[in-house]
């Protein structure tokens, strides 16, 4: 069977909105995992800290 010529392939595979679909996920993907990766290894702590500072800033 020739894949190429099928009726998935070409209304569903082939088609405008599934490859717009894929590159718009893969771009959300590119820009937001390392936001993702960065918060859960180090972010936490982080955020932790500037709000302790914060606080005592504010209360002096």
């Amino acid at each position: 069977m020739d894949f190429y010529h099928s009726w998935f392939y070409m209304h569903v595979l082939n088609t405008k909105w599934l490859l717009w679909t894929i590159v718009a996920s893969v771009l959300a993907a590119h820009l937001l995992l390392p936001i993702i990766i960065w918060y859960t290894t180090a972010g936490k702590n982080w955020i932790r800290k500037f709000r302790n500072y914060r606080r005592q800033r504010q209360g002096t």
